[in-house]
C-alpha cells in the first residue's frame, strides 16, 4: 500500500510538472512579437505599419490609397529606414514621426505622419 501511494504522489508530481512546462511554452509561443501603429498623415492620409519586433527585418505597410507592401529594414544614420530594393519607395520612421518618399526625385508623398495617440515607438 505504501509503495502505491508513493507512485500516486509521483504521478501526481510529473502532472504538475508537465502543466507547468505545457502552460509556459504556451505563454512563451503567444508572447507579441510585432505591433501594429497607425500614422495619421496630412491630406487625410494614413500609414498602418506593422513592426517585427524580434527579428526587425522589416515593415508591413498598408496605406490610405489602398496600397499594401512589405519593405525591408534598410541602414540608416538617423531613425528607421525601410526601403525597395531600387529605393522607389521609401518609410521613414523616428519616434512617433513618419512620412514616405516615392520616384526618382524622392517626392514626399506621405508627409508630416504622427502615430495615433502620439505614442513613440521604441
Amino acid at each position: 500500500m505504501d509503495k502505491l501511494l508513493k507512485n500516486k504522489k509521483l504521478l501526481i508530481f510529473i502532472g504538475i510538472v508537465l502543466v507547468i512546462i505545457i502552460v509556459v511554452y504556451f505563454l512563451k509561443s503567444t508572447e507579441r512579437n510585432d505591433t501594429t501603429v497607425l500614422f495619421n498623415c496630412k491630406d487625410s492620409k494614413s500609414i498602418t505599419a506593422r513592426f517585427d519586433l524580434k527579428n526587425d527585418k522589416g515593415v508591413d505597410l498598408k496605406l490610405s490609397d489602398g496600397r499594401v507592401m512589405f519593405l525591408p529594414h534598410a541602414i540608416s544614420a538617423d531613425g528607421a529606414k525601410y526601403t525597395n530594393q531600387e529605393e522607389s519607395i521609401v518609410f521613414w520612421n523616428r519616434g512617433n514621426t513618419a512620412f514616405i518618399t516615392e520616384g526618382r526625385g524622392s517626392s514626399v508623398t506621405f508627409e508630416d505622419c504622427v502615430i495615433d495617440g502620439g505614442m513613440a515607438l521604441r
